[in-house]
């Protein structure tokens, strides 16, 4: 996959961390960017019962500089935001709508 500039993954079940682990060279050409309504999680639980929330499984999105369009609603992220869009300046539309994160937007 070379040149890819939007990806919908919208509505099919993915479940762990956000699909943005791989050769960053990959994604850094995505405009748009749709994982709407799937089960992404920046949770982890040990085998234990410990639950710890990672805000570095959302950190690969600042490198995706070239993003204009975000959509991680309805999935099951919680905790404080990442403060990962001073990079996303080129970024116009930003969904979170249906998740568990908490705080202040980061600017």
């Amino acid at each position: 996959m070379t040149m890819c500039e939007h990806l919908n993954l919208n509505l099919n079940r993915l479940q762990g961390r956000p699909p943005l682990y791989g050769p960053k060279h990959h994604w850094i050409h995505l405009r748009t960017l749709r994982l709407s309504g799937n089960q992404l999680t920046n949770v982890t639980v040990s085998a234990t019962g410990v639950v710890n929330t990672h805000p570095t499984l959302l950190a690969g999105l600042q490198h995706l500089t070239q993003l204009e369009v975000l959509d991680l609603s309805f999935n099951d992220f919680t905790g404080p935001l990442p403060d990962i869009f001073q990079n996303l300046k080129k970024l116009e539309i930003l969904n979170l709508a249906g998740n568990k994160f908490e705080g202040i937007i980061p600017a």
